[in-house]
This record gives C-alpha cells, structure tokens and sequence, in this order.
C-alpha cells in the first residue's frame, strides 16, 4: 500500500551564511549553469520587485510568519506569493526557515523602507515600467547610441515635467530622485571622511545641486576656509537654512546658478582656488559634461586653482566594479556614461585641464589617470573616486 511521502524538513539556514545561489556558483555551478542563471537575471529582479512593492519585509520586521498571514495583509494569493518569496529566497532576500513560513535576512532587512541605509526605492526603480521598458530597447541604444528611454518615450528621463507623461514615467523619476539624492549623500561622507584628500584651499565652490549641507560640513571640518554654495534658484532658498550654522555662516555665500543646466549661462564664482563637482558628471553624457566642464575652466581663467570631480572611475579590465552595471542603465535610460581613468582624462583635456591624478577615496594617490594600466585592474575599486585638475 502507498504511502505519503514525510514532508522535506525545511533545510538548516544561517542568517551569516552565504545565501544559496553563492554556495551553488562556488560549489557546483557549471559553465552553463552559470550562463543560465544569468540569462534568467529578469526573473530574479521581477520576483525582488514583487516583495519590495509589497513590502514583506516590513511585515516581518517582528519575526518570521506563515505565508497565508503574509497573503492576507498584502491581498494575495498565498501559493503565488510562496512561489515568488521561495525564489527570492535562493538569493538570500529572506529565508524559509521552515515550510511555508519565512524571515527576514540582512539582505531582506535593507528592504525595510524605514532604515535610513534602505535600498527599497533603488528595487523599485531598477524594476520599474519605465526602466524596464528602456532596456528593451537596449539593442538600438547598443547601435545608435541613444538611450532607449527617449525612443520609447519621446523625452529623456531628466528633462523638464511633461503634460502626458505616463504615471509610470513620473513614479520612476520620484524614485530616481530619492536614490538620486542617497547617492549623493553617499558620495558627500565618503568624500567629508577624507576630506585631506581634497587638499588645501581657502576657497572652494561646491557645484553639486543639492541642499548646502556638504560644504557647511566641510567648513567645519576647515576652520580656515570659506566657500560657496552654487545651485539651482530653488535649492539656493532651502539651503540659506542649514547654511545659517553660527560656525559657518559668516564663511559661506549661495548663488544661484545652475551649472549642469546648459540653460542657465549664470557666471560661476571667479574668486575660488578648488571648484567641486561631487557624483554628478557620471549622469552626463559626454557632450553635457565637457560643456560642464568647460564652464568651470573658464571661471578658473588664468588663476591657479583646482578642479576636484568626485565620481565614479571604472576599474580596469575584467575587475569587478558595479559601475559596469550602472552604465548600462546610463545607456539605456539616462543618457549619461561611467568613465574609465582613460575617459576622465580625455574629457577633462579637452575641457583645458591637466588631470593630475586619481585617487581611490581612503587609498591614498594613485598614478596620473592617463598614465594608468592594467596593473590598476587588480585593485578593489572604490565607491567613488577624487580626480584632481590644474588647467592645462
């Protein structure tokens, strides 16, 4: 006579372990596994888009729970949503730690839309309709060199706000405005925690949009200098605030112009010996940043001052760098580019600059930009990377 199988035991999880798509690549993935699970990459992301638009992180912030529980609070249906949470269980974003029941990993905690280091609105947007459709067009991007958001769309992703627009158009550019500015702040305590590798200056012109408060930080931390805050009309009044610190206030002046808007013709500020341009120029495409850049060299005129780019610099060769990854979204949706040292130094060149060298934030100088080869490739890139420039 037959009998029921016994139920499998949910297997052995450990919230320190690696997640079981690494132990299968390390241990036992083929060549041609490996090439699979790539190709299958849209399935994986399309599942992590599912549980962050639904948020099961938050709803395991307090411990694990069944999948029907999960099913009820999010209107689902349950054998669905277990077949979608076991998927993105096999990359690490949370654990069935026994059947039918699941918890949270430190991947899924970054879920959690109410953690400052969330990564929740970086899911949806990577996920979202707009981008998706964008890398669906990937190929005539590959052979016309135009991003496939504005084939599809008829506008480029930054431009102004436009009257028919699709919802799911303005919810990317809400999203991309919040990673947007996580980026930006990233880049902005990377950069104040190893603010000596800016060098000395008495006056600086922080060029990055933004709300002020980077260049009151880093006029804390040089007691000696003074600077300015240059940006858009609308940001300049909502910085006057912060940029009102009584440490600060008297070494701190805003103008409002907006230097990566080839709109605005303001003139910069002539009177600084560092201008800095903080992870910006990467969304640029190569035209918009040297029109950027050429900017800033004219302000500098004869004067020997120094241009300061923070910004991302691709590693060398096969070396791993997640830039490689963000490039294709710079291809396909924003128009922009990553640069390798090779490109940063002749972009810069032919803006008038002389790139002096590039540094790895925390990692001291390296060698000239132009003067960098494959020995680079070995080392770990650093999120974001310090170019110095001399008008050439």
């Amino acid at each position: 006579m037959a009998t029921d199988p016994e139920p499998h035991a949910a297997p052995e999880t450990h919230q320190d372990s690696p997640a079981p798509v690494i132990r299968f690549l390390a241990q036992q993935a083929s060549t041609a596994d490996q090439l699979l699970l790539f190709a299958n990459g849209q399935r994986i992301a399309a599942a992590l888009h599912v549980v962050a638009q639904l948020d099961i992180a938050a709803l395991l912030a307090d411990g694990e729970c069944d999948v029907e529980t999960l099913a009820r609070a999010t209107g689902c249906h349950a054998s669905s949503l277990e077949r979608v949470l076991r998927c993105t269980a096999l990359i690490g974003v949370f654990t069935e730690s026994s059947p039918g029941r699941f918890s949270l990993t430190p991947a899924a905690e970054l879920l959690c839309s109410d953690r400052p280091d969330s990564l929740r609105p970086v899911v949806l947007l990577d996920n979202s309709v707009s981008l998706a459709r964008s890398l669906t067009r990937l190929l005539s991007s590959v052979r016309e060199g135009k991003p496939g958001f504005a084939q599809e769309y008829g506008a480029s992703f930054t431009g102004p706000p436009q009257e028919g627009v699709p919802e799911s158009v303005r919810t990317a550019r809400s999203l991309h405005a919040q990673v947007t500015t996580a980026l930006s702040r990233g880049a902005a305590e990377q950069c104040l925690a190893h603010h000596q590798e800016l060098g000395a200056f008495g006056r600086v012109a922080d060029l990055t949009p933004g709300d002020g408060r980077f260049l009151r930080e880093l006029l804390h931390r040089r007691p000696e200098a003074t600077g300015v805050f240059v940006g858009p009309a609308d940001q300049v009044a909502v910085a006057r605030r912060p940029l009102r610190s009584p440490e600060t206030s008297e070494r701190i002046e805003a103008l409002a112009v907006d230097v990566l808007d080839p709109e605005d013709t303001g003139a910069l500020p002539q009177d600084c010996d560092a201008y800095l341009l903080r992870a910006a120029l990467h969304a640029l495409s190569d035209e918009a940043a040297g029109a950027v850049l050429r900017r800033v060299r004219e302000a500098i005129g004869e004067r020997k001052a120094r241009l300061l780019v923070l910004d991302h610099v691709v590693a060398a060769g096969d070396a791993w760098d997640p830039a490689k990854i963000l490039d294709i979204d710079m291809l396909a949706v924003y128009g922009g580019r990553e640069r390798n040292a090779a490109q940063w130094h002749r972009l810069l060149r032919a803006a008038g600059f002389a790139a002096v060298d590039h540094r790895c934030l925390g990692t001291g100088p390296t060698r000239p930009a132009h003067e960098q080869g494959p020995a680079a490739s070995s080392e770990e890139p650093a999120a974001w990377s310090l170019l110095v420039a001399h008008p050439d």
